[in-house]
């Protein structure tokens, strides 16, 4: 998954979920999905750091002679030692140093301003782990990562339990829920950052990404619409609300939104392939072939640009854009760069080897697709291999009434 935090574009660590949320260190980030947008994208990571961010760390306000002397002294002390730990073994420290001092404090002004102290540097604590786990993850010690994650979900938690009010530390909890599947207590805190927060716009996108993981559209098309209102100039709420219009069958609807996400970001190489797939779909088949080309040409190893070449150049109803020797060539090199054989892939070499008069080959290559495809998706992959063993090619419809689980947008 592209959910956004301040990639834990948006929900967004990408790099972890399935789709992309915009994550802790996201909170300004396009999702190419992420991921968000970047579960929560399929893999981006944003750096958590620059979401460290000093205005909501407490000052001390402690009135009073003694209390100046002995408290605010030593709160200002806390203070200035939490504002400059930059290491987590620092807010360890700064930590301990908060518990001791609390003892004795309860129903004192200065321990409700240690109180928020502590919930704030546990959340910047958290945002730390957070950062370490991306970081674990990117080199694919993902159980180092996983194990990261956990002590970030401490932290915030432990925040959330400290300070009720700190809406940062909802969403950020929501993100790891979010990363670790709990979608439905993941959904409950960003709608929490949202009732503290409104107008934090990655809150709304990241509900919606949930919203969208669980097949609720049109709640997802909802909070996307609410995160552009707020946003209105990041591509990636347009991305996501135009693959939730896609699941929806509204081509039109996500076409507007695709253009929109494309003139934001004309070189972003996903967004053109997005475009493309609408276009297809859509029975444009020049267009969709120009956006394919375009995100090749600015990425000669963007393996999803070649494989809907690939299919478009086997399975088109208009000839003039069919090509066997090319569709077969650009499936062949998409397998290649992506390092996989998944069958979606397979599917398209299948097509493009049909199309070239190799039904034997394509047989025993849709084949193996069949062997991987999830079951709602295995009656269209054994319809073309009936097509097949029958010594025809299979033709994509003209029409977008009659799609096939390639017109699903890849949420990247």
């Amino acid at each position: 998954m592209a959910v956004k935090s301040t990639r834990c574009r948006r929900f967004v660590r990408r790099a972890f979920l399935s789709f992309p949320l915009k994550t802790m260190a996201d909170s300004r980030v396009p999702r190419g999905r992420r991921r968000k947008r970047g579960f929560l994208g399929q893999s981006l990571v944003v750096s958590l750091a620059a979401l460290t961010v000093l205005v909501g760390l407490p000052r001390l306000a402690v009135r009073g002679a003694a209390a100046q002397e002995n408290g605010q002294f030593s709160g200002e002390r806390l203070y200035a030692e939490a504002k400059a730990a930059e290491t987590v073994e620092q807010q360890n420290r700064v930590l301990e140093k908060i518990e001791r001092f609390r003892e004795g404090q309860t129903g004192t002004e200065l321990n409700d301003y240690l109180i928020k102290l502590e919930a704030w540097l546990l959340h910047q604590r958290g945002e730390a782990h957070a950062k370490k786990a991306a970081e674990a993850n990117r080199r694919g010690e993902t159980d180092i990562g996983r194990r990261l994650d956990a002590k970030a979900m401490e932290d915030f938690d432990a925040a959330v339990r400290l300070a009720p009010d700190r809406w940062k530390s909802y969403h950020h909890r929501g993100v790891c829920y979010a990363l670790m599947g709990e979608f439905e207590r993941a959904l409950s805190d960003f709608s929490k950052t949202i009732e503290l927060r409104p107008q934090y716009a990655n809150a709304w996108f990241n509900r919606g990404e949930i919203q969208y993981e669980l097949g609720r559209f049109d709640k997802a098309i909802d909070d996307y619409t609410q995160a552009i209102q707020r946003e209105p100039e990041d591509a990636g709420y347009y991305t996501s609300r135009g693959h939730t219009h896609f699941q929806l069958r509204q081509f039109k609807q996500a076409l507007d939104d695709y253009n929109r996400a494309v003139s934001l970001d004309p070189e972003n190489r996903e967004y053109l392939a997005n475009r493309g797939d609408a276009w297809r779909t859509l029975g444009q088949w020049s267009k969709a072939a120009d956006d394919f080309r375009q995100a090749i040409r600015l990425d000669k190893t963007f393996g999803r640009a070649y494989q809907a070449a690939a299919w478009l150049m086997a399975t088109c109803p208009d000839p003039q854009f069919r090509n066997a020797n090319l569709a077969v060539q650009a499936a062949q090199r998409a397998i290649e760069l992506d390092g996989e054989t998944g069958y979606i892939h397979l599917d398209t070499l299948a097509a493009a080897l049909a199309n070239g008069g190799e039904f034997e080959q394509a047989q025993k290559v849709l084949l193996q697709a069949i062997e991987s495809a999830p079951r709602e998706n295995l009656e269209p992959l054994r319809s073309r291999l009936s097509l097949y063993r029958a010594h025809k090619p299979y033709r994509q419809p003209a029409h977008a009434t009659a799609a096939h689980p390639l017109d699903k947008p890849k949420r990247y």
